[in-house]
């Protein structure tokens, strides 16, 4: 019977608990911080990056993608700890080189089944939850990329951000986005659809009226869906999250699975630590 391994990567933003509950492996990309290399989620985390962007707002970090050897020996492990076959399911080639990497790394007899995710963090993440749920459910590598892959750009994102100078200065940002950047103490809403891209919602948005709007888009959005992911994510204000879960209760409580965490230290880098967002998946069976 085919053994089949799940991968991400850190920038898909999961809890340890869950990653560490479902057996995930991880591919970790990099913070690079006055030119030196840290690893993601080993050597800084999203409490450190938090810090750093809170004790200096004008200094803007690197991210560097996750090496064609690092896959190479990732891959390695996952055929040494018993498995066939792997589904790796990655961050859009739009934000970061690393799914272009993992196609340069070697597989050896381990077959690999690569995922564009079309997105990044916990959008990123709803993906892998939805590939879990299916090897849980019995179904074949084949049909679980297959299942994958017509999910993909049916998950969208509404973040609100403090700033876009950290977006504007990785290159993260789409051309309208980039526009609206220019202007001074902007605060938009923008959407992140499931390709990658980034598009405005509304310009100049207090904190109250971002969650009014959020949660308007998203009851729309929704709608009488039955079969849907969630999921809530900050810079480190966790009481951001509770106030939109509290305008949600309904939507909550019929989701399949929620997911509730922090942005990484790569994506806090192009995001700052005051943005939050609520995105969704649903799923059409």
């Amino acid at each position: 019977m085919e053994k089949i391994a799940i991968i991400t990567d850190s920038t898909a933003d999961l809890s340890e608990a869950y990653i560490k509950e479902n057996n995930i492996y991880v591919a970790n990309l990099y913070v690079i911080l006055d030119d030196k290399i840290y690893e993601d989620r080993k050597e800084i985390k999203a409490d450190d990056f938090a810090a750093i962007n809170e004790s200096d707002r004008d200094y803007t970090a690197k991210t560097s993608a996750t090496a064609p050897d690092d896959f190479s020996k990732l891959f390695a492990k996952v055929k040494e700890d018993g498995y066939d076959t792997a589904i790796y399911i990655g961050i859009s080639p739009k934000l970061s080189a690393t799914l272009t990497n993992s196609n340069l790394a070697e597989t050896g007899d381990l077959k690999v089944h690569i995922v564009d995710s079309g997105s990044v963090s916990l959008m990123e993440g709803i993906i892998v939850n939805y590939a879990v749920d299916l090897l849980k459910e019995g179904l074949a590598a084949d049909e679980i990329v297959e299942k994958l892959n017509s999910s993909i750009g049916k998950q969208y994102s509404y973040c609100y951000f403090d700033t876009l100078k950290y977006l504007k200065a990785g290159g993260r940002i789409g051309k309208l986005a980039k526009r609206v950047s220019t202007i001074f103490n902007v605060k938009p809403l923008l959407v992140l659809d499931g390709k990658g891209d980034f598009e405005l919602v509304k310009l100049k948005l207090t904190r109250e009226k971002a969650y009014k709007l959020i949660e308007e888009k998203i009851r729309a959005d929704i709608g009488d869906a039955e079969n849907y992911y969630l999921f809530y994510v900050s810079g480190k204000d966790d009481y951001v999250i509770d106030e939109l879960r509290e305008r949600l209760v309904d939507i909550d409580s019929k989701a399949k699975s929620i997911h509730q965490g922090r942005f990484g230290s790569v994506v806090s880098a192009h995001a700052g630590s005051k943005t939050f967002a609520l995105g969704y998946l649903v799923i059409n069976e």
